[in-house]
């Protein structure tokens, strides 16, 4: 898998249940820029993706008319929004500038 093209963020891998797994590949691929990883591979579970600037990657998921599962929120210090893909799998967002501030305190 290539690096992102949002600058600070690297995905290492993304294992989610689809029956579409080139489709859910191409819409991971628009949001996040992840590249050409293995589209047939899959497996179930929440998706956690650490970015540097959130409210870009909303602004993504807006305009893919995206679910949102619970909106964009600060908890615990850490600016964070949980949405659906295209299959209905849980995708949490955090931002990387407040997870350094939280720790950094």
């Amino acid at each position: 898998m290539r690096n992102s093209s949002v600058p600070g963020q690297v995905v290492a891998g993304l294992l989610v249940d689809s029956p579409d797994p080139a489709g859910l590949h191409d819409w991971y691929d628009v949001v996040l820029g992840t590249g050409s990883a293995d589209p047939e591979s899959g497996g179930h579970g929440t998706v956690v993706i650490v970015v540097d600037d959130l409210r870009e990657i909303v602004n993504r998921l807006f305009d893919l008319r995206a679910p949102v599962v619970r909106p964009l929120d600060v908890r615990d210090g850490q600016l964070t929004v949980t949405v659906g893909d295209p299959d209905g799998n849980p995708v949490l967002l955090l931002e990387s500038a407040s997870i350094e501030t939280t720790t950094a305190a």
